[in-house]
């Protein structure tokens, strides 16, 4: 695996997708060493591989405190909002712990479509 340098920068690892899981999983454990709770966020292009980056470092490393996964797209979402000044906004099903969302309400007209 490439030498990342100063923690501060990202990483850019290229080449299979074994090759790249094994460098990610080393990376995290080198990011987390002696600071299991730090927090620590992995950039990933779909939500597909968003999942599957979670099943892996919970396979791999057991439990991972404070990694949050996101999308390049939820990301720059997020990026905009904040710096428009705005609360974080929430998709359906996400949002603070302890939040549930609202039901839905029954369309009119019988509930049937």
């Amino acid at each position: 695996m490439a030498d990342g340098g100063d923690q501060a920068h990202g990483l850019l690892v290229s080449g299979r997708f074994a090759e790249l899981e094994d460098a990610l999983c080393e990376r995290v454990l080198e990011l987390k060493h002696g600071r299991p709770l730090a927090p620590l966020t992995i950039v990933v292009g779909s939500a597909a591989t968003r999942t599957r980056i979670g099943g892996l470092l919970v396979r791999r490393l057991a439990a991972t405190a404070n990694v949050r996964i996101i999308t390049m797209h939820a990301l720059a979402r997020e990026l905009v909002t904040r710096s428009r000044g705005a609360p974080p906004v929430v998709g359906p099903g996400r949002g603070p712990p302890g939040h549930r969302p609202r039901p839905r309400a029954a369309p009119r007209g019988g509930g049937h479509e």
